[in-house]
């Protein structure tokens, strides 16, 4: 990250996997308009407490680094954005050319194990993420909205119907590309790809009209 480099071991107990990898299956949305942002919170709530090894080996770097509030972010949000994409789809995983979607196609091409299917929602828990590393967009928030927000980060989650993807949001001082949401404003930041640092979106992207904040930690 910046040419510092950080070692830790992301780790969940084997009898917390078991017990939460199919939580979300029992899980029933309800009328509220809020759709993502209650799944979203559903699955933080619940999983946060099974990744104390997680928050113990960043804080233990948090100390041996004396990083800032934004270095420890940007810590945190590298490692997650360093594990490589998978898609993680409701239904199975099928073969590259069944896909009509040519940047789905693509990577299956050249990464066949890239997928994770018969997923609730086609969204794995944070706990089931660590376990397995495979995540797509909104895994990846979730993961990272419920770490900086056990480290009292103003953290939020921001979804877009219009180009079908999750990214995150802090309230920080920093520049770049930014939602406001009740009076506060929300840096935005890419999760599924190396080097993207905070306020900078994808080119194809970046229109902030297109976001919308779904979850926050404050």
């Amino acid at each position: 990250n910046y040419g510092n480099p950080y070692t830790g071991k992301l780790t969940v107990r084997q009898k917390d996997y078991s017990r939460l990898k199919n939580h979300m299956s029992t899980y029933t949305p309800n009328n509220h308009e809020n759709y993502w942002g209650q799944l979203y919170k559903t699955m933080a709530t619940k999983d946060g407490p099974s990744l104390d090894l997680i928050f113990n080996m960043f804080q233990e770097i948090h100390a041996s680094k004396k990083l800032n509030q934004m270095e420890f972010a940007e810590m945190v949000v590298s490692c997650i954005q360093d594990i490589p994409y998978s898609f993680v789809f409701q239904d199975a995983c099928l073969a590259p050319e069944s896909y009509e979607d040519s940047s789905i196609k693509n990577i299956l091409e050249d990464c066949p194990d890239c997928c994770i299917g018969n997923i609730p929602f086609g969204i794995q828990n944070p706990v089931s993420f660590i376990a397995n590393l495979k995540g797509d967009c909104d895994t990846r928030t979730v993961l990272i909205y419920t770490i900086l927000s056990q480290f009292d980060y103003d953290v939020a989650i921001a979804n877009s119907d219009f180009y079908r993807h999750s990214i995150v949001g802090l309230n920080i001082p920093a520049t770049g590309k930014q939602k406001k949401h009740r009076g506060k404003t929300y840096t935005l930041w890419e999760t599924t790809s190396k080097y993207f640092k905070i306020g900078t979106l994808s080119p194809s992207q970046e229109d902030t009209t297109h976001w919308n904040i779904v979850l926050t930690s404050k």
